[in-house]
């Protein structure tokens, strides 16, 4: 029986300082054994030997290199979450204005924009979101919109009869956002920390369940390259788990419990 190769110390430090640099996500020691065994996956099929040579080889291949940061962006989301920013949100950001340009920022699989979306049909409004993320295969899926059926346990009811589909034959256990609001939600990939000068400014940006794996230095490097996207009296709202008050942001005047907006000082 071939003896498998286990990720050293030291070979995981390096793929720990790669990601570093490309995402700055420090990624947890409590990680070594999975990466070990997707990586190990990969040389497989690459017919690579070690985990040095592996190392070597997605420094010369983009495209292998974005495999091990999907890996490692791979993060938790459900479609309704932290209903007090949501209800904040409809009260004190959507019934104010009746055209609202939505920046999701970590958007993952994509719940938290449609999440939004349908929030904003609801009520009446006019839209457009945009979703980011780094990892390209959750990108993938956000466009599709496609969702287990046991995701839909968060959306209420009169929303899931309204904007979503029931799978039938093959998509039987599935669901997916309909069309009256994917053709106001468009996603791309993004690296949050580079200025997005391409995208524009928005009213509301969702910045959400992604601080929390930066150290300070690179928190305040997002926050700040985030905010060239916001308008003037726009919303930033962070996860209720993580904080940014202690970072001293110039402009950016806290209203509620992790919900922010940019004013002139």
């Amino acid at each position: 029986m071939q003896k498998i190769e286990l990720l050293t110390l030291n070979d995981f430090t390096s793929f720990q300082d790669l990601i570093l640099k490309e995402t700055g996500i420090k990624l947890s020691n409590t990680k070594r054994t999975l990466l070990q065994t997707k990586i190990l996956e990969r040389m497989k099929i690459k017919k690579i030997k070690t985990f040095k040579e592996y190392y070597h080889y997605i420094l010369k291949h983009p495209d292998e290199k974005a495999y091990v940061i999907n890996f490692a962006t791979t993060n938790e989301t459900y479609f309704f979450r932290e209903k007090r920013h949501l209800e904040f949100f409809k009260k004190h950001v959507a019934l104010e204005l009746p055209k609202i340009r939505l920046w999701s920022a970590a958007a993952s699989v994509g719940a938290e924009a449609y999440t939004l979306a349908m929030i904003l049909k609801e009520l009446g409004r006019q839209f457009e979101i945009i979703g980011t993320d780094i990892n390209h295969e959750v990108i993938h899926k956000a466009r599709q919109g496609v969702y287990p059926i046991t995701w839909a346990k968060n959306i209420p009811d009169e929303y899931l009869k309204k904007y979503c589909l029931r799978g039938k034959n093959d998509y039987k256990g599935w669901f997916m956002i309909g069309n009256a609001i994917k053709k106001n939600v468009k996603f791309k990939v993004a690296n949050l920390l580079y200025p997005q000068k391409d995208l524009g400014l928005f009213d509301v940006i969702f910045l959400k369940n992604v601080l929390i794996y930066f150290d300070d230095k690179t928190k305040k490097k997002v926050v700040e390259n985030v905010l060239h996207n916001l308008k003037t009296d726009g919303y930033l709202f962070i996860s209720l788990t993580e904080n940014i008050d202690h970072l001293k942001i110039d402009r950016l005047h806290k209203v509620d419990s992790s919900v922010y907006q940019l004013k002139d000082n």
